[in-house]
């Protein structure tokens, strides 16, 4: 689904998988103050989605995740 390429994570997905990477998005923004920059190309019926933050730690925002779906 998803590959870095020089440094940049770029993932193809169906709508139900960006709904739910939007979803994400929007709880790490939530919970920990982090703004995701990306960028969203439609293409036919898939969503190509690129996170430009070249920096972005994501085991990190995993962890912000599975930490709210445990506090549930």
């Amino acid at each position: 689904m998803g590959h870095r390429q020089g440094g940049i994570m770029k993932a193809t997905m169906n709508k139900q998988e960006y709904a739910e990477f939007v979803e994400a998005v929007d709880e790490i923004k939530a919970k920990a103050n982090i703004n995701i920059n990306h960028s969203v190309t439609y293409d036919g019926d898939s969503f190509i989605v690129e996170i430009l933050d070249k920096d972005i730690n994501l085991a990190y925002l995993d962890e912000i995740l599975l930490d709210k779906e445990e506090q549930v």
